[in-house]
């Protein structure tokens, strides 16, 4: 699904209803060169993972991973796209 959003004069971003994110939660944005993606943040992620998440690492270490992936991955795509 893709939704348009404006910016308003003060960078604020108004989600469209259909988005399904509700006023108060929290949104990773990464920055993709060309666009932006936002990955909703469950209010706790680690009892929203569920039985799917089994890593010995900490909080921390999965947090560095994960953004790490995200970084790469946005950057991958970049370049395959010759924005990079």
């Amino acid at each position: 699904m893709a939704e348009v959003a404006k910016v308003d004069d003060r960078r604020r971003i108004t989600l469209p209803r259909e988005v399904g994110v509700s006023p108060g939660e929290s949104v990773i944005i990464i920055d993709a060169r060309s666009y932006f993606l936002g990955i909703p943040i469950p209010s706790d992620p680690l009892v929203s993972s569920g039985s799917w998440l089994n890593d010995a690492r900490d909080v921390k270490e999965l947090k560095r991973a994960a953004e790490r992936r995200a970084e790469e991955d946005a950057t991958s795509r970049a370049k395959r796209r010759d924005q990079g």
